[in-house]
């Protein structure tokens, strides 16, 4: 881009804004990929501008929940310092109305006074070859197993709320999207119909890579860079409905894989995983309830507003 600009007006642009997209790349590719991904390019963009002298001001998009970047009044802290070197968060709905005004207020005085003193953490190229090494560690296990799960996730995501309006993407993001051929909806859907029934998407595809990381050596490399990999993998846990993940179990593999995830997770962290506060034990039985209706093929909206409300957020 800075190329073409010297070219067609004769000077290099003061600045340029590049947008990170966390929801769509977890999406894509899963959590950890995701996460590792904007580790790099944000090292790469502050390189850029020491290089040419051209600032870089990165924008991130990310959702409440951790699979699309855990962005909540009460995470920002922990948020800046994963993703030290952004300049601008874009905030959310859920970050905006699903939290006390006080809190949310209180937040964003802390984002303008914190954000812009946050530095990219510099990444050699030889800890980027091992990031990139980490990331084919993870990303095939989420792909093959979204691909084979994808067919129900689409089918509870036509239950979920209407949001608000906007206007529809076009080329590579509009709807719906694809992984390995198999239709599955967009973010935030694909992330409401998981939790609805209570299989947060944080786990498929990390359990087997991590195992996969440990046996190449890898390991490491993920503890390294994520910061909150383990905060990330606990919240989402207090949401994970272990009855309703054995029943899918029973009808497909893909639901089995994770499963595997789960355990092995759980094997890492030395922790099982529950809810934990009165609002995540009344999730538990509003997934329940969703994944019944789901199975009678009962509309089930209204529950999956209730769970939304409890979790605070949909997707």
């Amino acid at each position: 881009y800075v190329s073409l600009h010297r070219e067609k007006f004769g000077f290099m642009p003061p600045y340029i804004r590049p947008y990170f997209a966390r929801s769509d790349s977890a999406l894509s590719s899963g959590l950890v990929p995701s996460v590792l991904a904007i580790k790099i390019a944000l090292s790469r963009h502050s390189k850029f501008t020491k290089d040419t002298g051209v600032e870089t001001f990165p924008i991130i998009g990310a959702g409440s929940l951790p699979f699309r970047g855990g962005s909540t009044p009460y995470s920002v802290t922990r948020f800046m310092k994963e993703y030290s070197g952004i300049r601008t968060m874009l905030v959310q709905s859920a970050f905006q109305y699903d939290f006390p005004q006080k809190d949310v207020l209180s937040a964003i005085e802390k984002i303008d006074k914190t954000l812009p003193k946050g530095r990219a953490l510099i990444i050699s190229s030889k800890d980027e070859e091992k990031i990139k090494r980490v990331i084919f560690d993870f990303e095939p296990f989420y792909q093959k197993t979204v691909k084979k799960i994808g067919p129900t996730i689409y089918s509870i995501a036509v239950y979920m709320p209407a949001r608000r309006e906007r206007l529809k993407h076009t080329g590579f993001l509009k709807y719906p999207r694809y992984i390995q051929g198999v239709k599955i909806p967009r973010a935030i859907n694909f992330t409401a119909s998981l939790y609805s029934i209570g299989v947060p998407p944080e786990f498929i595809g990390v359990g087997r890579g991590l195992r996969q990381a440990k046996k190449n050596g890898n390991l490491s490399v993920v503890e390294k860079f994520y910061f909150n990999f383990h905060s990330d993998l606990k919240r989402a846990g207090c949401y994970l409905n272990k009855n309703v993940l054995s029943s899918l179990s029973k009808k497909s593999q893909g639901w089995r894989d994770i499963q595997e995830d789960v355990k092995i997770i759980e094997g890492y962290l030395g922790k099982k995983f529950e809810p934990q506060t009165p609002q995540e034990k009344a999730h538990l039985v509003f997934s329940e309830s969703i994944y019944e209706r789901f199975t009678k093929g009962i509309e089930m909206t209204d529950l999956i507003e209730e769970a939304a409300v409890l979790r605070k957020s949909l997707g």
